[in-house]
């Protein structure tokens, strides 16, 4: 899939919901980790899978990605919305303070120069320590790199998007000066959104075009300069859901869509067929009103595609069973013809013959509409059948991703095998299924999520195929210059 566009690349993402206190005078805040640092790119027209025990936090991040549930930190960087017509808000924000990031930037590489340092020093006395020393070195050595590693989180979180938007232009002398001119420019393309005279366009768009002169005259004087080559690879036109106001969110809803899991609750039962279907297309301004001539017939279109009956129109979701109702719910996410759909375990209400149906329905209208899927379930035959790859979660952290086939033949993770070693089978089956010796420790890496400990080392055992694990000898890439 390597080959293959990005539409969504996630980034460090986390989704806390804090505990109330237990204790009037307790002063640290806890949470609930339903999302812990998990970082994964989806690529277009690709159905991902994501499986795992019932509370390990699926559906959380099927909602977050999509921020019907905010983040609570991390990026989710969108690619199928052209950043410089979108236009999100927090770009003038990043513009205005450049500057100052720039200045913070500084101080937080000497403190993460210092904690190399410190990384480097405690390997090198751990290299000549005795055996009675060694135990102690140890923890200090992995209490070291947790602090690395969550500054580096921070350190990404506070400056990755600067970077991913002036690219090399941060090693320039005078950032006020580069402030102004990208504020300039972004000026220039709201106003450009919003006239429609035709002469104040041309003039509007000659002004951009000296803009640009001027960007790339700046690009050319700093070519050859180090900081300059090391930033301008960080150029990035991704969009960061997360920084996008709840207006902005909402009008993306055309792009990023969602089936729910209970195909009872999630329809309103007090609206006909017809609004459920067509309310997306009014509230995004589709057609002017339920009365437009191509507004039913548009409706009627999307219930064919998916398998229902035109005279289901006029209909209330109590007269229809649960897969019908499902096929209702696949109608209004495709209502506005999205780019990604979450299907939070849109088959697991329903009995087998009406979720092989439901199924092959998601499969035609993804070849058909070039649709992108994050397949949520807990049925491991089903995420087989239907993925591309899958990725496996552990109590809100991904544990091991994979092309589908290879977590099947090859699994690496103690869980993914006992997921694997768990599925259940007819008595009478001609073949057995394999049972997977389960290993918490191997030459390279061992896993420590059973103890409650994490394994923080992300290891690429295979093409493509990735698994969290904890490695035997600290890998010397982490100590390298980081990515921002």
């Amino acid at each position: 899939m390597s080959q293959a566009r990005v539409l969504l690349s996630i980034k460090n993402l986390q989704k806390y919901f804090p505990i109330p206190r237990k204790r009037f005078f307790q002063l640290r805040k806890e949470y609930v980790k339903a999302n812990d640092n998990i970082s994964l790119d989806i690529y277009e027209g690709e159905t991902l899978g994501i499986v795992g025990e019932s509370g390990c936090g699926k559906s959380t991040f099927g909602r977050t990605i999509i921020q019907l549930q905010r983040q609570t930190g991390g990026s989710s960087l969108y690619y199928g919305e052209d950043i410089y017509e979108f236009l999100p808000k927090y770009m003038r924000s990043i513009y205005r303070n450049i500057s100052k990031k720039s200045q913070q930037y500084e101080q937080d590489i000497v403190l993460q120069q210092q904690l190399k340092r410190n990384i480097v020093t405690i390997q090198d006395e751990l290299s000549g320590a005795d055996l009675a020393s060694q135990a102690l070195l140890k923890e200090q050595l992995y209490k070291a790199l947790e602090e690395y590693r969550v500054f580096r989180i921070t350190f990404e979180e506070n400056y990755y998007n600067t970077f991913r938007l002036i690219g090399g232009l941060a090693a320039h002398n005078d950032l006020n000066e580069i402030s102004k001119i990208f504020l300039e420019r972004d000026s220039r393309l709201r106003q450009l959104k919003r006239i429609t005279n035709t002469k104040k366009i041309a003039v509007i768009q000659e002004q951009l075009a000296n803009i640009e002169r001027q960007l790339h005259a700046l690009r050319e004087a700093l070519a050859s300069d180090e900081r300059f080559q090391k930033y301008e690879t960080f150029l990035d036109h991704g969009m960061d859901l997360s920084l996008l106001t709840r207006k902005e969110s909402r009008y993306l809803r055309k792009d990023l869509q969602i089936i729910f899991q209970d195909p009872y609750s999630s329809l309103d039962p007090r609206a006909k067929v017809s609004d459920i279907i067509g309310e997306g297309l009014l509230i995004h301004k589709r057609y002017p009103s339920s009365k437009d001539a191509g507004y039913q017939q548009a409706i009627l279109d999307i219930m064919r595609q998916c398998g229902l009956d035109e005279d289901y129109i006029h209909r209330y979701p109590h007269q229809f069973s649960g897969g019908q109702r499902q096929r209702i719910g696949i109608a209004r996410a495709l209502a506005l013809r999205p780019k990604f759909i979450v299907c939070d375990e849109a088959v697991s209400a329903l009995d087998v013959s009406i979720q092989s149906q439901i199924i092959n329905l998601l499969q035609d209208l993804k070849k058909e509409l070039n649709l992108t899927y994050l397949f949520i379930t807990h049925d491991l035959g089903v995420v087989r059948y239907i993925s591309n790859r899958i990725g496996v979660m552990y109590f809100g952290k991904l544990v091991e991703l994979a092309p589908a086939e290879e977590i099947f033949n090859n699994p690496q993770h103690p869980y993914t095998k006992q997921l694997l070693n768990a599925m259940p089978m007819l008595e009478d089956d001609y073949e057995s299924p394999k049972q997977w010796d389960i290993v918490y420790d191997t030459d390279q890496f061992g896993f420590q999520y059973q103890n409650g400990a994490n394994d923080d080392d992300w290891v690429e055992v295979s093409d493509n195929h990735f698994v969290a694990c904890t490695l035997h000898q600290v890998d010397s890439s982490i100590l390298k210059e980081e990515r921002v």
